[in-house]
């Protein structure tokens, strides 16, 4: 008698479909897939801060700068220095080269090779220094994230590159003397750098209401540049999505700039909006092949003449 049927109930058992070796190609699949976009990410934000200085904020009593040193130094390395600061920090609103607006900024920016210092100051080393220090007007920053010699390597190159050759004028080698005598003395603690401590910065009142006012007032130039990147990504091809993926991206993370860049565009002069979309923050778009800029910059000029 076949006793098949009383030990299984009649029934065969379903087939096992467990196979270690492909679970493991599968896992090991997953492992790389994530591996891929962890170098490929770690790789694009290298590029970001390619260049960039380390920040640290000033230890109370700490030695500063040595300021006479920094102001000798014009050396061709610290003039080519003073060049990649710039163009990471300054181009965006002075131009690649020192004489255009290409943000569109009110008031203007200076234009190097044909305009003095604005500050009272002067146009001496440490003038400068004060200035990207401390900034000027409603529209200069001031930078100190920047660590004391790249401020001195950014004037010097404006100053040397540019200022002297093609603007002799207001070239000057020294400071004026009341402002010579504001040099701090080198290893002096902290000489130049302001000690601010964060965690008791209290904002009066008004700002927040400053704050409110100019919400409302960039409402409507967010929606004009909202509705040009959304034509521009309805028009863009296969070969220029990357890029205006990109530039939607940008102008997420940083709307006024690309508020900014709408107003360049808005001024008919693709080249310009070319050297300004190369200038921003933004590794992908300041990487980008010149080719591949020009045609996006066309593009974008072509977008933001088509009315509503």
């Amino acid at each position: 008698m076949d006793n098949h049927g009383n030990d299984h109930g009649g029934a065969p058992e379903p087939r096992e479909f467990s196979n270690p070796v492909l679970w493991t190609v599968g896992l090991i699949a997953i492992m790389g897939t994530l591996a891929w976009v962890f170098l490929h990410y770690l790789h694009v934000g290298g590029h970001h801060v390619q260049g960039e200085p380390k920040f640290a904020m000033p230890s109370q009593g700490a030695a500063g700068p040595d300021h006479a040193a920094l102001i000798a130094a014009r050396t061709p390395e610290v003039l080519d220095r003073g060049e990649l600061v710039y163009g990471k920090n300054c181009a965006s609103c002075h131009g690649p080269n020192g004489d255009t607006n290409p943000s569109g900024i009110k008031p203007e920016p200076r234009h190097f090779r044909t305009e003095g210092l604005k500050n009272p100051l002067g146009d001496g080393p440490y003038a400068w220094y004060k200035v990207l220090s401390e900034g000027y007007g409603s529209a200069m920053p001031a930078f100190r994230s920047l660590p004391p010699a790249d401020r001195y390597a950014v004037s010097h190159f404006i100053r040397e590159r540019w200022i002297k050759p093609a603007n002799a004028t207001f070239y000057v080698d020294k400071d004026k003397d009341e402002v010579a005598k504001q040099i701090p003395a080198a290893g002096s603690a902290g000489a130049g750098e302001a000690k601010i401590d964060i965690t008791k910065i209290v904002p009066p009142p008004a700002v927040y209401t400053v704050m409110a006012r100019t919400a409302v007032a960039d409402a409507p130039s967010r929606s004009a540049t909202a509705a040009w990147l959304k034509r521009v990504t309805a028009g863009a091809d296969l070969s220029d999505a990357p890029l205006v993926n990109r530039l939607n991206e940008f102008a997420r993370q940083r709307p006024g700039d690309a508020d900014r860049l709408l107003a360049v565009a808005q001024k008919g002069n693709a080249d310009e909006l070319a050297k300004a979309l190369a200038s921003t923050s933004d590794p992908v778009l300041a990487l980008a092949r010149a080719a591949d800029l020009n045609r996006l910059a066309a593009r974008l000029v072509a977008a933001a003449s088509v009315k509503g």
